[in-house]
């Protein structure tokens, strides 16, 4: 009896854990295909299947009339240049900006991208383009936002965040995990901390122009060291 009620206690005494906690502390099979996912399955464009990452400094432009919505793109910027290491200044001329952002009505934004790419669509209010040179660093990005089809705060800010992952180098979306900004499925209106540790490290230890294998050979060794 009394090894029964020590077992017993033992039992309870016991941490269950919490099915739903994000399994993403150690590498596995299913971190790689989440970077796999989110790194090298694109919809249109990008069909080389390397890592693209911007520079070390950036300029910025924000054609913006909303200050809240201005006020959010600013924060975002501090956060992902702050992970990635990267900084970044505001263009004292627009048009040399590296990072274009536009965020305004739609009729608008579309003759915009007609100026980037004809492949553009802004079917869900917003999308993104980039451009890289021979080392695939990027050398040029525009994101488009249109605030008359995303109307809420909080799809603004959730479409911005998606939006600044792409222009990271990080284009794609997953549904190995459901705490992050990559799931289709997601609404969160800021990184979530996957996302974070996976920006920190893909510009920590991955460089530009790495192809899968190579991104999964990083990842496998160098993970679970949280850096």
């Amino acid at each position: 009896m009394k090894t029964l009620l020590t077992l017993l206690f033992c039992l309870l005494a016991t941490p269950i854990l919490n099915s739903t906690e994000p399994d993403y502390e150690k590498y596995s099979a299913r971190l790689n295909r989440f970077f796999k996912d989110a790194l090298f399955v694109v919809d249109v464009g990008d069909k080389e299947k390397y890592t693209k990452q911007l520079p070390e400094q950036i300029s910025v432009s924000i054609n913006c009339n909303d200050i809240s919505i201005r006020q959010n793109v600013i924060q975002q910027l501090d956060q992902f240049c702050d992970v990635a290491g990267i900084s970044y200044t505001i263009a004292n001329e627009p048009s040399s900006a590296l990072l274009k952002i536009f965020i305004g009505q739609a009729s608008e934004m579309k003759e915009l991208c007609k100026e980037y790419s004809p492949k553009i669509n802004l079917r869900s209010g917003r999308n993104y383009w980039i451009f890289w040179d021979k080392n695939s660093v990027i050398n040029s990005g525009v994101i488009f936002l249109c605030n008359d089809v995303l109307t809420k705060p909080e799809e603004q800010a959730s479409g911005l965040t998606v939006l600044l992952m792409g222009v990271f180098g990080v284009p794609s979306h997953s549904d190995e995990f459901k705490e992050t900004c990559l799931n289709p499925r997601s609404s969160f209106t800021q990184m979530q901390p996957l996302d974070i540790r996976l920006l920190k490290f893909y510009y920590a230890n991955i460089t530009a122009g790495m192809r899968p294998a190579d991104v999964q050979k990083v990842l496998r060794e160098k993970w679970s060291d949280k850096k």
